[in-house]
């Protein structure tokens, strides 16, 4: 059994690479003894080559961290623009500011669009709307944005939000993070029924058991990039995407 885990943000990385993370440990004495022992990462997968890296040597953790943040780790090459979006502190409910106006406009007999009487406005309104009916109370707007909103139906964004939410939102408006996806952590679970072979037996029989162990591993990641692999078109995949599973035939 397996499970996968974006990873996102540096410190995930850090986690994984000081090798002590929860999927790691083991409350079996004689199995941590022998991992200890022979934990340290190695490198997998056919793509290692085409970075001067290869398949079943140690990782090197600064390698592993350019890797993770999108650059060449020989050159610093930036080989994947990171993708950077505002700064969820600056930004607001959008539901409140879409519900004010949305009743404004229904009073007086009106769209949103033809109460804001702008036709950006309405392009941004919608949006909002979208976004409510896809995230609901989680969507969220820039604070300039409902700022706009608010003034082209002639009300206070503060007196909507709260003049604190409102000065909070304002000091993170301009300030941006890096939101792009850095990878994917695959966690094979190893069988109780090895695990527990592997520590009662003989050093002989132990290392088999690993080497098989880490065979089957190499095969299922293999497996893995034929089967899941996809591509995609556009800015960050804003265009469209092809997965490749399943399998042809």
């Amino acid at each position: 059994m397996g499970w996968a885990t974006p990873i996102v943000a540096p410190e995930q990385v850090e986690y994984r690479l000081a090798e002590d993370c929860g999927c790691d440990q083991s409350s079996d004495a004689e199995v941590e003894y022998r991992l200890a022992a022979t934990s340290d990462l190695r490198w997998i997968g056919s793509g290692l080559t085409e970075l001067g890296l290869v398949a079943g040597e140690p990782v090197d953790p600064d390698a592993a961290r350019a890797l993770m943040d999108g650059r060449d780790w020989r050159t610093g090459e930036q080989l994947v623009k990171r993708r950077r979006e505002l700064d969820p502190r600056g930004k607001v409910t959008a539901r409140v500011v879409v519900d004010a106006i949305t009743g404004l406009a229904a009073a007086d007999g009106m769209t949103a669009a033809q109460y804001l009487g702008n036709e950006a406005l309405a392009s941004r309104f919608a949006r909002a709307e979208r976004g409510i009916v896809r995230d609901g109370e989680a969507h969220l707007l820039p604070v300039g944005d409902a700022g706009r909103l608010a003034a082209g139906a002639g009300l206070s964004v503060e007196q909507l939000y709260g003049g604190d939410v409102i000065a909070e939102a304002n000091r993170w408006r301009n300030h941006r993070v890096d939101v792009g996806l850095r990878g994917v952590d695959l966690s094979l679970d190893l069988p109780k029924s090895i695990s527990t072979a592997y520590a009662l037996a003989g050093e002989e029989l132990a290392a088999a058991i690993e080497g098989e162990w880490m065979a089957s591993v190499t095969e299922a990641v293999g497996a893995l990039e034929e089967w899941t692999a996809y591509g995609m078109a556009g800015h960050h995949g804003a265009g469209s995407a092809r997965s490749g599973w399943p399998p042809p035939g």
